[in-house]
């Protein structure tokens, strides 16, 4: 199993969730964040000195969601395209692994916890996690 996070532009995330939720994937977790934008090859050239400090921190949407290893690519792909603009900041997915998950009420293990979506608790081990930006450079 496989946890999967992406940090997405606010304005897209229905997109983001329109596709996942297509695709049958029922258990997202939507959390309003803000970004600190520190890589500086990343910014526009054209942006003023008082657009760079409002831009620095972002608020985006961490859209979260527990899959199958197999399901993995799939998913990952299915946010990039969907939240991809072209533009420096449409964000980053990661995939971490999960150790072991449990469905809080029906005490549902693994695997057979993923269909019940909603109510389950994750053990994350401290592995680095594959990381694929959305960024692309210019």
């Amino acid at each position: 199993m496989l946890e999967i996070k992406a940090f997405v532009r606010v304005n897209i995330v229905d997109k983001v969730l329109q596709v996942l939720e297509a695709a049958g994937i029922s258990n997202i977790t939507v959390i309003d964040v803000r970004a600190i934008w520190t890589d500086k090859r990343e910014r526009p050239r054209e942006m003023h000195y008082s657009m760079e400090l409002a831009e620095r921190y972002m608020s985006v949407a961490k859209v979260e969601t527990l899959v199958r290893d197999a399901d993995c690519d799939r998913v990952i792909e299915l946010i990039r395209e969907a939240a991809r603009t072209g533009r420096p900041g449409d964000g980053m997915v990661y995939a971490l692994p999960v150790r072991s998950a449990v469905h809080v009420r029906t005490g549902r293990r693994d695997e057979d916890a993923l269909s019940l979506g909603i109510g389950i608790v994750l053990e994350i081990p401290s592995l680095s996690p594959k990381i694929v930006s959305l960024s692309l450079a210019s």
